[in-house]
């Protein structure tokens, strides 16, 4: 059984964490709303399962802090199973902090909501199938911008294997973004690209770099595999190492434009410009030293501007 199966009708279940009884109840009684109405509709819209992430989700997580429940599922390690977390000490933790949490933690997070504390049983339901429609929606929206994905194939054969093996990776209903950025020794580089992802993971988009798997022998050809595979880029900017730009991001942003892809420009805060052949272009600032806490809320609203979420 899968994991929302086991939240419609509970059977076996390995549960762990702090949250008392009471708490868990609440969770549970709209987790199962949730559920009912996204495969109703999985059903109504003729979804197949395999086209509905949410479906082969093995790890459900529920949280409670002082103002709100949070509810996630995710794609995580090891075996099913369901994790209720109190988080009331913290005060009050954004969605978005969550999700980054749970992400590190657990797995890679399919879905999340929340809905507030206080709320009445028909109150909360109704919540939680705005949910479920927003997730189906986003779903069906995935679907449409895959509609065509071998086109590379067949107009780039030099990387026509590359797009293929990335297809059986991230296939059609999965939206991917590729990060642009140069490669180097300090932390501060992999916390970038980590905050990155999990920013567009909790959305359902999956980010990935360049060195993250090799698709094509040939280090130019996995690049273009990438550029040409994935949705749209962010691109980062940064000084950790030297104030000079790195001509290889330049160069792949501008490729990603060409081919007509929306691309997130993230600058580290203390440069004073972009490279001149992208001056002109809205940017959005970061603290290098601190990305967890600076990039978020611009990736945010990036991704909700051009409707990817």
């Amino acid at each position: 059984m899968s994991i929302i199966g086991n939240v419609i009708q509970p059977t076996m279940r390995y549960i762990k964490g702090d949250m008392n009884a009471e708490d868990q109840k609440v969770v549970d009684r709209v987790s199962k709303v949730f559920c009912e109405t996204v495969l109703a509709l999985v059903k109504s819209e003729g979804l197949k399962s395999p086209q509905v992430p949410l479906i082969e989700a093995n790890q459900f997580v529920g949280a409670v802090d002082l103002a709100s429940y949070k509810v996630a599922f995710t794609e995580g390690y090891g075996n099913e199973a369901f994790t209720y977390a109190d988080i009331q000490k913290y005060g009050i933790t954004p969605l978005s902090s969550a999700i980054t949490n749970i992400s590190r933690d657990i797995g890679d997070v399919i879905y999340a909501f929340e809905f507030k504390k206080g709320l009445t049983d028909i109150e909360a339901a109704k919540v939680a199938k705005e949910a479920a429609k927003s997730y189906i929606e986003r779903v069906k929206s995935d679907l449409k911008s895959h509609s065509k994905p071998a086109v590379e194939s067949i107009s780039l054969p030099e990387i026509a294997e590359g797009v293929k093996r990335f297809r059986t990776d991230y296939p059609e209903g999965k939206k991917t973004a590729f990060i642009i950025m140069k490669f180097g020794a300090p932390q501060a580089y992999s916390e970038s690209a980590q905050v990155v992802k999990d920013v567009l993971s909790a959305h359902g988009i999956a980010a990935m770099r360049a060195d993250d798997k090799q698709y094509m022998d040939d280090l130019f050809l996995n690049i273009k595999t990438y550029m040409h595979s994935c949705d749209f880029a962010v691109a980062i900017w940064d000084r950790i190492e030297t104030d000079e730009f790195n001509p290889n991001v330049s160069l792949e942003v501008g490729y990603m434009m060409a081919l007509g892809k929306d691309v997130l420009l993230l600058k580290d805060q203390t440069l004073k410009a972009l490279p001149t052949d992208i001056i002109g272009r809205l940017y959005k600032p970061f603290d290098t030293r601190s990305p967890g806490t600076t990039a978020p809320e611009h990736i945010i609203k990036w991704l909700r501007d051009k409707n990817y979420i």
